[in-house]
């Protein structure tokens, strides 16, 4: 789907599409390409069973849907959340985001350091 859909906003030099899973990133200096990426995702992609929620999409630019919604957006003084991290939109310093275990110290995942 990323080389047949999203090629030529990959293959940029100054962006980065990720993908973890289900859930896409892209990164990039040029606001038409992630406009055509957003535009792209929200028209759906039938062949490969994409259908894109609304309500979980974030951006930090002012963005609609093709059918007009408004997607949330996320300001430049704020943290961009993405598959359990939290990127730095100033500084590009990258962490972990462990908000969902705020107020239970007992659920908080495991780890070990070998």
């Amino acid at each position: 789907m990323e080389k047949d859909y999203f090629q030529d906003i990959s293959s940029n030099e100054d962006t980065l599409l990720l993908r973890w899973v289900d859930d896409f990133l892209v990164i990039t200096p040029h606001i038409e390409l992630a406009k055509k990426f957003l535009q792209r995702m929200h028209s759906g992609i039938p062949e490969y069973g994409v259908l894109v929620n609304t309500e979980k999409s974030l951006v930090n630019f002012d963005a609609k849907t093709p059918d007009g919604a408004v997607v949330k957006k996320v300001g430049m003084d704020e943290k961009f959340p993405w598959c359990g991290l939290l990127l730095d939109q100033q500084m590009l310093n990258v962490q972990c985001d462990y908000s969902k275990y705020e107020g239970n110290s007992s659920s908080f995942p495991p780890f070990s350091l070998l």
